[in-house]
């Protein structure tokens, strides 16, 4: 969905002025996103889903009194799990140290300001598999793809801890083109 006119109203009223009750009708629209990727990425179907939210910076969580994308996350998995998915949202990303805020800034900007600002939990390899031995489709999760920092780094902490990725979802994306994103799934 285009980052532009009503979508992103929604999104900035739901992210900074409190609108939390907006998190069902954003979850709705990444629900949508995550059962895409999912039904791409697994034909034969049945295959549970992980999604990684990006967090929020501790000093946004303060103001916020929430982790929006986080919450975001719960409301798509809630929806998929009531539609027979079998979906949850696990934690897998945190802050190593503090970033700019991110708007205004360039393409460039906003890759330096966030490299080597979030870490990953190191992966065993038997965590990439339930333990009935189904393999798990894994998908970073964030409220807006802008020029893809965000996702690109993301992707990467996690690649580099082990962890095995299927792609990014997100709420919506601005008409910016950025590189795809590298995953090993």
């Amino acid at each position: 969905m285009d980052y532009g006119g009503l979508v992103r109203r929604l999104v900035v009223a739901y992210k900074d002025s409190g609108r939390a009750d907006l998190a069902e009708p954003l979850g709705r629209t990444l629900a949508v996103v995550v059962e895409h990727i999912v039904d791409r990425s697994d034909a034969a179907g049945g295959r549970p889903t992980e999604l990684v939210p990006v967090p929020s910076s501790r000093v946004s969580v303060r103001r916020r009194g929430r982790d929006p994308v986080a919450d975001l996350a719960c409301a798509a998995a809630r929806l998929l799990r009531r539609r027979g998915r079998d979906v949850r949202v696990v934690r897998r990303l945190g802050h190593r140290r503090s970033v700019r805020d991110q708007a205004g800034l360039s393409a460039a900007e906003r890759a330096a300001n966030l490299h080597g600002a979030l870490r990953a939990g190191s992966v065993a390899p038997a965590q990439l598999r339930l333990a009935d031995g189904r393999p798990v489709v894994r998908l970073v999760v964030d409220d807006v793809l802008t020029t893809g920092a965000t996702a690109d780094e993301a992707a990467r902490v996690l690649l580099v801890a082990g962890w095995r990725l299927h792609g990014v979802a997100t709420v919506a994306a601005t008409r910016r083109h950025h590189q795809p994103l590298a995953t090993n799934g």
